[in-house]
């Protein structure tokens, strides 16, 4: 089981730091060029990063953000995701 736990972190960890990197970008990009759209709610979700397992992750993030981050609640969406993964790094 701590297989499954240390896994889950990670894509949790992976999530988060991409919802802070696209952040730090739409910073940049309206310091730069005078942001002209308005800066997104705290409650929207992160937008679909590209990969070939996004759609599983951003599922299995939605799940999570739905059920107050109780990982049990998302274990097939979870599921779906590490075999996403376990797919994409066999045929790359």
């Amino acid at each position: 089981m701590s297989g499954l736990m240390g896994t889950m972190a990670s894509g949790m960890a992976f999530g988060a730091g991409s919802a802070v990197a696209h952040k730090a970008v739409d910073a940049a990009a309206n310091s730069l060029f005078g942001g002209d759209k308005p800066a997104a709610s705290a409650s929207a979700p992160a937008p679909v990063m590209g990969g070939p397992c996004s759609l599983e992750h951003q599922s299995f993030l939605k799940c999570l953000e739905r059920n107050n981050n109780d990982a049990s609640a998302c274990s097939s969406f979870f599921e779906n995701l590490s075999a996403c993964q376990r797919d994409a790094k066999a045929f790359s």
